[in-house]
Formats: C-alpha cells, structure tokens, sequence
C-alpha cells in the first residue's frame, strides 16, 4: 500500500504489506504504519485467514526516525522508550529464529533412535503433556518458517537444500501432529493456525501427503470406528485410538451413570497401565480395549440386571444407588431395584413437559415423589435408617443424572 493518501484515518485490517517511499515523520509515521499493523479477524466470511503482524518495506530511510516518532508521539506519552522496544523488528531477526525454532522442535524426540519410524514417534507422544509441549514448538517453528519464506532475504542467504530440509520437516512433523491427534482421539480446534498452516503448506510445500486433522469420530458410529482404524496402521495405534476415543465420550457421559462410567473408566485406565508394563501383546491388547468399546456402546447392559434391561434409564438410576447411603443402610439387590424403577417411572410421567428441568414446580413435585418413597418404603416397610441428609444426596444425585440423560 503506498502512503500518499491512506495515510491517517484510513483502516484496513487486512493490508499486509506497507511500503514507505518518501520521508515521514512523527505522528505521520506512526499512523502509517498502523495501516499495516491491524490485526484481522477470520471470523468474516470474505477472509479464510487471520492476520497477526503486517510487513513494512522502507526504500528511503524512514524507519531511521521511528524511535523519536515515539517520543513525540502524545498518545504514547509517559511510556519509556525500552517499553516500546519489540513493537517493529527486523526480518532478519525473525529469520535467525527459525534455526533455534527448527533445532527446539528436534530437541524433544532426541531420546529417540536415529533410525526410529512413524510408530515410535507416535507411541513417544502418549503423554498429554509430551504432546502439548510437541504442539507448541510446531506452532513456533512453523511460524518462524512462513515468515522466513516471505522473505527475499532468506531466499539469498539460505542455501537450497537447507530450505528443502525445513520443508520437508515441516511436513514430516504436521503428518506426525495429524496422526497423534487422530490416535489420541483429541478434539481438534479449527482456529486461524489450522487455516495458516493449511495455507502454508499449499502455497510452499504442496498439499501431496500433507494429513491434515480430522475432528474426532464418534465411537456409537461403528462405520467410522471401523474407516478410522482400517487407516491405523498397527494394533498398537488402533487399541490407542479406541482406548482414547472411549476415554472422551466416558468423560463427557460420566453424568449420567456415573456407576458405569467410573467403573469403565477405571478399567480403561488400568488395561492401558498393563499393556505398557508388558503384560499384554499387541493383539490382546486390541481385543480388550475393543470388549470395554462395547461395553460403552450397550452401556454395560451385560451387567444390568434382568428385572432392568429393558430400561437404561432405572438401569442408571440403579448403579447410582450401589454406591449411595442406601447401600450403606444395608438395601438389598430387590429393593434397589425396586427403587430405582420408581423412579424411572415417576420421572417418565414428566417427559413431556417442556424444559422440565427450569421447571422448579414440576421439579418439586419429583422430588416430594422420591421423598416419599424413601419414608414410606425404605424406611417404614424395609426398614433402612436414612437421615433426611442422606436423602438429600441421593436426591440431587439422581436429578442430577435425570437432567444429564434426558436434558
């Protein structure tokens, strides 16, 4: 953008580029390089990329009185010149960032063999905290590499077989973060970085073998469990992927039978602990963590009972209740049961009532229901000893559930 007219009252976040071709000064060059230094937001549709720093080419020197600018400058007043330091820099420093950047990202897998594959790398990223620290030297460095390739500069001082060589890393390791993220079955964030990256990766490196990330599969759509494994390519990879991916959706359906799911939860946990310590091949490994995706599919109806297969609702209530005062007052199976299709069948008359759980009165009226229940039979006709604390507990708890699985 040339400065001539645009120069003051003039915004256009989107102007990346800034050439200065005659002398400025002062407040003049200030609000000329604010042209170029807005930030853009993607969130429009017309742009598909965001922008977080802009590029200023100076043919006559003027960047030479910038640090008076800043001291005349009123709207800066009372700021120390040192506190303005690092608002402009040099390609050049950018471009000695990229070496220390590349370097940085290598340092993480320096444990690893010289001669290790795919599948080493991907079993080194398990750990949460490895992966977010891996994630984070990729953004830096990978940043560093567009700036440098926007560069003429680096163009003249790097040689070619250098740049190939951060190219094709910078493949190598967005594959790496593609694969890892489908294996591990992370939620993916689909922010201006995905879309700057894609982006770079188009424009300087070709898109041919380039993964991007996909979202998470849903693991009640068996078609996908099974396109998304068939692209696994080891047992190992594909006990990960279902292991992780049974891990979300526990976490997410943990309110509403939260029997079932910390009992599977803790399971999963400990079948990945024994696969680590060797006690299991790779094979095994796959067909048991594929047994705990099933049991999370039928929500663990091979252990409700009979009286309650044919009400996943009473089965949740009922696996709450093994865990609740009611046990502890010495409940047995029958009465649990009993229990907990009561309240399946009180809570059902409601269905129908929109936006049940805002409505305190029809709310209410459940709970004097299940109050009820707990003086009249529980502790009048079988005799257990609940305190009106106790029964408390297990009414939030099971209108808790209630809201989690028919909200």
């Amino acid at each position: 953008m040339p400065v001539v007219k645009k120069d003051a009252g003039f915004d256009a976040p989107r102007n990346t580029v800034l050439y200065l071709t005659r002398p400025m000064r002062e407040h003049n060059l200030l609000q000329a390089i604010a042209r170029v230094n807005r930030v853009l937001d993607s969130d429009s549709d017309e742009f598909n990329t965001d922008k977080e720093e802009g590029y200023i080419i100076d043919y006559d020197g003027v960047l030479e009185d910038l640090g008076k600018a800043f001291s005349h400058y009123d709207a800066l007043a009372g700021y120390d010149e040192k506190d303005l330091e690092g608002l402009m820099r040099d390609v050049g420093e950018l471009l000695d960032q990229l070496p220390q950047t590349h370097s940085h990202l290598w340092d993480l897998f320096q444990s690893l063999d010289g001669n290790a594959d795919s599948e080493a790398y991907e079993v080194f990223l398990a750990d949460d905290a490895i992966r977010e620290d891996f994630y984070g030297r990729l953004t830096a460095y990978s940043k560093a590499l567009v700036a440098a390739l926007g560069s003429a500069k680096f163009y003249d001082v790097t040689p070619e077989t250098e740049i190939h060589r951060y190219k094709r890393d910078l493949k190598r390791f967005t594959n790496l973060r593609s694969a890892v993220k489908r294996r591990y079955a992370e939620e993916v964030d689909f922010s201006d970085y995905e879309k700057r990256l894609e982006k770079i990766l188009h424009d300087h490196i070709g898109a041919t073998d380039i993964e991007l990330v996909i979202p998470p599969v849903n693991i009640f759509n068996l078609e996908m469990m099974e396109e998304a494994e068939a692209k696994l390519p080891t047992d190992r990879a594909k006990a990960d992927f279902i292991a992780h991916s049974t891990k979300r959706t526990i976490t997410e359906k943990m309110g509403e039978n939260p029997a079932l799911y910390k009992k599977l939860s803790t399971m999963l946990e400990a079948l990945i602990d024994e696969f680590v310590q060797g006690r299991y091949a790779e094979a095994e490994y796959l067909k048991k963590m594929r047994d705990i995706h099933g049991t999370v599919l039928s929500e663990g109806q091979e252990e409700t009972p009979t009286d309650l297969a044919d009400d996943a609702n009473a089965a949740a209530y009922h696996g709450y209740l093994l865990t609740s005062p009611t046990k502890d007052a010495g409940a047995d199976e029958d009465t649990q049961i009993a229990f907990a299709k009561f309240i399946s069948a009180t809570i059902e008359k409601y269905r129908d009532v929109p936006q049940l759980f805002q409505q305190t009165a029809k709310l209410n009226e459940i709970r004097l229901a299940i109050d009820n229940y707990m003086y009249d039979i529980l502790q009048d006709e079988k005799g257990l000893s609940l305190t009106a604390d106790q029964m408390d507990i297990i009414q939030d708890n099971i209108m808790t559930i209630a809201e989690r699985r028919l909200s």
